[in-house]
């Protein structure tokens, strides 16, 4: 009889377990539906209004845009600069605090960084943050919260190698100064690309906050923070 009761409770146990997985994989299908068309639409959206932006600063400045405009195009080093980005070899970049620093990391150099990574804002999550500003896939430190991952006292930056990167931040990293704090669109081709990971469905537009704290040439020991 105790075998009766243990097989049943057994078998309800393990019913739970199916259905609670069924749900939560139909959830996953409908928050992700027709994703690489969603992901290709944003970043199509993202590149044209910052090319817009470009364009009002350099015919309202002239050679002086930069100084007034937030806006970047990057195009990827492996690609001819001379001809127009399209949505897969260029990156947009936002500016949301320029550093101090004169120069910028170099392909073979490492780089001590702080970022937090999110994939595009989708209406179709259950939940409001990832509604308005994307789900949070990636982070620096041990909280998700932005004040204490890009906080002067309590960021934990990592080292990385520039070179060692999704390519389109090994791209923006090549543009940046030391204190520059930037918000990275990185088109699918520039990043994970066709390939799921645990966290990152495939096809996927990440959206970097990435400030570079410091860096260092090829043969220097990269020191312990603080």
């Amino acid at each position: 009889m105790k075998r009766l009761f243990y097989l049943i409770a057994l078998l309800l146990a393990s019913t739970a377990s199916f259905t609670a997985c069924s749900e939560t994989d139909e959830e996953e299908d409908v928050k992700y539906s027709n994703w690489e068309a969603r992901n290709t639409a944003y970043f199509d959206s993202i590149m044209g209004v910052a090319r817009t932006a470009i364009a009002e600063a350099k015919a309202t400045y002239g050679d002086d845009w930069e100084d007034h405009c937030d806006w970047r195009l990057y195009r990827t080093y492996a690609q001819d600069a001379s001809k127009t980005g399209t949505s897969s070899d260029s990156i947009a970049v936002q500016i949301s605090k320029r550093g101090t620093g004169s120069g910028c990391p170099i392909y073979t150099d490492s780089a001590r960084v702080n970022y937090l990574v999110r994939l595009i804002p989708n209406a179709l999550s259950d939940k409001e943050e990832e509604q308005t500003l994307g789900e949070i896939v990636g982070y620096t430190g041990v909280s998700k919260d932005s004040t204490s991952i890009f906080s002067e006292e309590f960021c934990t930056p990592v080292a990385v190698a520039v070179s060692n990167n999704l390519e389109g931040i090994s791209m923006a990293l090549m543009y940046m100064h030391i204190g520059d704090l930037w918000r990275v669109y990185l088109p699918c081709q520039l990043g994970n690309g066709t390939t799921p990971t645990s966290y990152i469905p495939a096809y996927s537009t990440l959206i970097y906050a990435l400030e570079l704290k410091a860096y260092y040439h090829k043969g220097t020991v990269v020191p312990d923070w603080r």
